[in-house]
């Protein structure tokens, strides 16, 4: 296993558009707002700028309800049951760093090894990849790391192919 890059820095931000503006303005980042769904059923708006490496995450007013339908997405699952309520106990600020590592799955083992458990597993389809804005990518899969076991940081470890 190797990280290839750090794909993103993870912030969680009290407004998001004051936010895209600060870093499209000091950064030159361009962003790709979350879809309409998340803030309806996650409680979030995010926008991410791979330019930039960056995830800006605003957390709206009103917890999601839990869910426990297996045909929801992952990611939206997460938000639900854990997410949400994870971000908003830790407040403003850098949540967490998203790892790209050639050999991913050697990565997971080792962190299962470390008795760091894997909450979560979010694999995105071409459809979803297209759906979520990021279709630059023909593969993108990320491990979430139990934060409590992680130094209480959202640890992504994640694969990304681009196209």
């Amino acid at each position: 296993m190797k990280v290839k890059r750090i794909n993103r820095v993870v912030i969680v931000v009290g407004n998001l558009d004051e936010a895209m503006a600060m870093y499209t303005k000091i950064l030159d980042a361009t962003f790709t707002i979350s879809p309409k769904e998340f803030e309806q059923v996650g409680r979030i708006r995010y926008a991410l700028s791979f330019d930039a490496g960056l995830e800006l995450i605003q957390l709206l007013d009103g917890e999601p309800e839990r869910s426990s339908d297996p045909n929801e997405h992952a990611m939206l699952q997460w938000l639900r049951n854990d997410g949400y309520r994870w971000l908003k106990q830790r407040g403003e600020g850098i949540a967490g760093v998203v790892f790209d590592i050639d050999g991913v799955e050697e990565s997971r083992q080792a962190a299962e090894s470390l008795g760091i458990g894997i909450t979560y597993t979010f694999e995105f389809s071409e459809q979803e990849l297209a759906f979520f804005g990021i279709s630059q990518y023909t593969k993108y899969l990320e491990y979430y790391a139990d934060p409590d076991k992680a130094n209480n940081t959202m640890t992504l470890l994640s694969e990304f192919v681009e196209r």
